[in-house]
């Protein structure tokens, strides 16, 4: 399932101009909240995606530090 999620994140993220590693953490979220504003759907799924990928990394820092996580599958 995090395979999954994190395809369709990257095919959503590959819609900006350059790599969104290439964007800071303050102009994506810039360009999501004028998509907000503008209410440009198209737009706030292409900055979210590449705000979620640039956290993607925390998902299992954040399972392992988990007191809760025993009890949670790695997806959840």
């Amino acid at each position: 399932m995090l395979n999954e999620t994190k395809r369709d994140l990257t095919l959503m993220a590959r819609k900006l101009v350059k790599p969104y590693e290439d964007y800071s953490i303050d102009e994506l979220a810039d360009a999501y909240c004028d998509a907000v504003d503008s209410n440009n759907e198209v737009l706030k799924d292409i900055y979210i995606s590449a705000l979620v990928l640039r956290f993607w990394h925390k998902i299992d820092k954040m399972y392992k530090s988990n007191t809760v996580a025993p009890c949670l599958e790695h997806e959840d």
